[in-house]
């Protein structure tokens, strides 16, 4: 008897701590409306303080007793503005008499194999459970009024709890729908909010603040000539840069969420492969530019989903370039070597590439006619793939396709059953890269999580 499980396959790597950032001022995020009429859209009153650009991160600390045993866990009250003097109002964000506000959290994302959690007031285990990636249409009641007509949709509820199941950054997106029947015909007062979406940090994960180069530097040199009238030539260093995911790279690693490269690159969102091997270099040969002319560097062409970013650790900088989201296709060109990040979708397969032309302007900033093309190559990590783990009678089997850039490589099989202690079962050295079995011969009688780990002995 065969059944499929779930596999997560990760390639080890560097990484540097960094402290966390950013805990904004306020404990409580307030639902209210952009007006009391029907139709008006509900808001997060003060979700500008709480929201991915605001550098707020709400923090859960790891917690080995009572409750939330095993679990990070933290707190973040959501409440709904009150309408009458009872409830201390009317606050004029309030929405109006008679709505009945609820939330939900639509989606949550995280690192690979962890869960975020809600729980209400009193629970022993978790309202709502999210794998990264999962979406939900569950909802928990802020209002706390009966719903009726004239009912304060004023809501202020503690003792609720917000938990992870391994360190790392979380993202989770949150909305805010009336539920009451007292508007046009028997629906709604107002229509749903547009999303919120709220960064959390569990433990202390270790964050990386860099965009690697992803190897060895490659070059492009671009030489001029002075001699009959000025040329251009540019020679690019040989060698096949690897656009390669984090994921793959650097596994159980994000970067820190504050960075403008985290929404991109980290696994837990975007999780784009990238590099930054290629350096555009003025060739040490070459002659010096005519007084006050210059170099632009234009991209040509690019195979469709590769872009392109100004980088800089610090300042943190991430800017598109070359036609990357609607960026100019040219560059101005300082003369100073600068290496770009290049990055294409996760899952994607190569080989990229995009070609270029170097420009010499002249004093006025014109082209002068004098270019030359080139053209960059990458290709793309795969990393492992796996096919259906076989089970049989007492054995677990993982067939994996080691790929052709990696002999040598020695595949360790590990397992776990909370993300937090992996084991190791079995490993395999392989001189050239194919098809490999590896197997558990002693698995846990209910679940189990499977990764293989590649490395050079």
């Amino acid at each position: 008897m065969k059944s499929k499980l779930n596999t997560v396959l990760l390639l080890g790597g560097a990484m540097l701590a960094v402290p966390l950032v950013g805990r904004a001022q306020h404990s409580h995020l307030n639902v209210g409306a952009t007006g009391q009429n029907q139709g008006d859209p509900l808001i997060f009153a003060n979700g500008g303080d709480f929201n991915t650009t605001s550098g707020f991160t709400l923090a859960l600390t790891y917690t080995n007793a009572a409750t939330y045993a095993g679990y990070y866990q933290g707190g973040l009250t959501l409440t709904a503005l009150p309408d009458t003097a009872a409830n201390a109002g009317p606050d004029p964000q309030a929405s109006a008499l008679g709505s009945y506000v609820q939330f939900s959290i639509i989606k949550a994302t995280g690192p690979i194999g962890g869960r975020f959690g809600f729980w209400e007031t009193g629970a022993t285990a978790p309202s709502l459970s999210l794998l990264a990636g999962d979406h939900s249409d569950q909802l928990f009641p802020l209002s706390q009024g009966d719903g009726s007509p004239e009912s304060d949709p004023f809501g202020h509820i503690h003792g609720r709890r917000f938990t992870a199941t391994k360190p790392g950054v979380y993202t989770a997106w949150f909305k805010a729908f009336d539920t009451s029947s007292n508007g046009a015909n028997g629906g709604p007062i107002h229509s749903p909010s547009d999303p919120l979406t709220l960064r959390i940090v569990a433990g202390e994960p270790t964050l990386l603040t860099a965009v690697a180069m992803g190897g060895g530097m490659v070059h492009a040199n671009i030489h001029y000539t002075a001699a009959q009238g000025g040329q251009l030539d540019v020679h690019v260093d040989s060698g096949m840069p690897m656009l390669t995911p984090l994921a793959i790279s650097q596994p159980d690693t994000q970067f820190a969420p504050t960075l403008p490269w985290f929404e991109e690159l980290d696994p837990s969102l975007a999780g784009r492969a990238f590099n930054r091997q290629y350096g555009f270099l003025p060739d040490p040969t070459s002659d010096p530019l005519p007084t006050g002319y210059g170099l632009r560097i234009r991209q040509l062409s690019a195979t469709p989903g590769l872009k392109a970013y100004t980088y800089r650790e610090n300042p943190a900088t991430w800017e598109p370039m070359f036609g990357t989201d609607g960026s100019s296709d040219t560059f101005d060109w300082s003369l100073v070597m600068f290496h770009p990040a290049y990055t294409v979708p996760a899952g994607a397969t190569g080989p990229f590439s995009a070609s270029y032309e170097a420009i010499l302007v002249d004093d006025q900033g014109q082209p002068t006619g004098i270019t030359a093309p080139f053209t960059l190559n990458w290709n793309v990590a795969t990393g492992l793939a796996a096919g259906s783990l076989a089970v049989e009678p007492g054995i677990i089997h993982v067939p994996v396709s080691a790929p052709s850039t990696w002999s040598g490589y020695t595949y360790r099989l590990e397992r776990t059953a909370d993300f937090k202690t992996w084991t190791a079962v079995d490993e395999l050295t392989a001189p050239n890269p194919g098809n490999l079995d590896l197997h558990d011969e002693s698995p846990p009688a209910h679940h189990a999580i499977y990764r293989v780990r590649p490395y050079l002995p």
